[in-house]
């Protein structure tokens, strides 16, 4: 199992929530950021925060998240919540009924529609036997009325940076669902865009990052470009204000035996062609630059032409040479063979 030391305490029992940026390995070791989400699971289920919890993701990876969860926890309950209307409604009556509390009495069954009476006759749910609920982005967008309706502990959302865009339809819906806390799981860094930025922070705290201008201001380097100290402490200042919220795991942390990168800068030499276009830029002189390489592609296209005319040519006198007669008895052979070899014919095909 992979170890959750580098989890502080006070996030493992939920009071925080957090982006999770496992991007330097995703591509070596697979599936272990849905692994790490698993043991963190596990642990607040061991620590007394028994959920409800639910994880968002891409429906490719949809079946890897229920397969892992039998794997690595198949004390755990899970369900995947994905399907046919009808199979969706059929998991809501039955496997997602709102729990009650442990210890609470169970509600006395209503008198009325037979779906109710159904739901009375199936085993007690409460908080401990609710399942760990796995859908798609598409799901919680049209099953909104219905899911938004539990109070999640945490909302777990796998390939988080689609929620960069802070216009996209999955943010919108998604901060519908009421939650305590939200981890965003993303192998992609974050991009040097604040707005993008922002949405992520908005979207896990939205009582703290609630204005974009306001966020914007606090790290403009567009007047500061020149000002190398003060854009180092923008930079310095962002990054501690992202420290609380984003954990970042790096081989280092858990790949001991590696050895240290090592770095190797190579310089290239500019080809001919990129030397003539770099001159022209340095010189201003590109728009000339680039007139007089379409006039040289220009006298060399009409030297092709030319070429190509005097081909036919050649081969047009060639096939206009006369045939060689066919050979007649009473012809003399000197004056015939004698005809041939100053190629005054063209040899006869046959």
């Amino acid at each position: 199992m992979v170890s959750m030391g580098f989890w502080p305490t006070r996030w493992v029992l939920g009071e925080s929530s957090f982006i999770v940026s496992f991007r330097p390995l995703l591509t070596v070791f697979g599936y272990r950021k849905t692994l790490q989400t698993i043991s963190f699971l596990a642990h607040m289920k061991a620590k007394g925060v028994w959920g409800p919890f639910l994880i968002v993701c891409p429906l490719s990876v949809l079946h890897n998240w229920i397969s892992e969860f039998e794997k690595f926890a198949p004390s755990i309950p899970v369900c995947m919540y994905h399907g046919t209307p009808q199979h969706r409604l059929e998991l809501r009556q039955t496997v997602l009924r709102q729990p009650t509390s442990v210890g609470e009495p169970k509600p006395k069954p209503k008198r009325g529609r037979k779906k109710k009476q159904v739901e009375t006759d199936l085993p007690e749910q409460t908080t401990l036997t609710f399942p760990v609920v796995v859908t798609t982005y598409d799901m919680v967008i049209r099953d909104r009325i219905h899911l938004s309706k539990h109070p999640w502990k945490y909302i777990v959302v796998d390939e988080g940076h689609r929620l960069k865009n802070m216009n996209c339809k999955l943010i919108q819906e998604l901060k519908q669902y009421s939650s305590a806390n939200r981890l965003i799981l993303t192998g992609t860094p974050l991009h040097n865009n604040l707005a993008e930025l922002w949405s992520l922070l908005n979207f896990i705290l939205p009582d703290i990052f609630n204005d974009l201008h306001s966020f914007q201001q606090w790290f403009n380097f567009g007047e500061n470009t020149n000002l190398g100290e003060q854009t180092t402490g923008i930079v310095s200042q962002l990054h501690a204000i992202l420290k609380p919220f984003l954990l970042r795991r790096l081989k280092v942390d858990v790949v001991t035996d590696l050895p240290p990168k090592k770095e190797y800068i190579l310089y290239a030499p500019l080809t001919s062609a990129q030397n003539e276009l770099y001159q022209a830029t340095l010189d201003q002189g590109v728009h000339a630059y680039l007139k007089k390489k379409a006039l040289d592609s220009l006298e060399k296209d009409e030297e092709e032409v030319e070429e190509a005319a005097e081909d036919d040519k050649r081969k047009l006198r060639k096939r206009t040479k006369p045939v060689a007669p066919a050979y007649l008895l009473e012809d003399e052979d000197n004056t015939y063979f004698e005809a041939l070899e100053r190629g005054d014919y063209d040899m006869p095909e046959g």
